[in-house]
């Protein structure tokens, strides 16, 4: 069983405000063989569902 996780590569997301950073991030650690996702707009989604005080 502790073989089969040694193969196992963990997914990375990135973020940021707009997903421009992000998006710079990801395509570096994607051409370096990670297993990345972008969740673009982020921020801007978390700040629009958040109510204000």
């Amino acid at each position: 069983m502790q073989q089969a996780r040694d193969h196992v590569r963990p997914l990375r997301i990135v973020y940021c405000v707009g997903g421009v950073r992000s998006g710079l991030a990801w395509a570096w650690l994607t051409d370096h063989g990670y297993d990345v996702a972008n969740y673009d707009g982020s921020w801007w989604e978390w700040a629009r569902e958040t109510p204000a005080e």
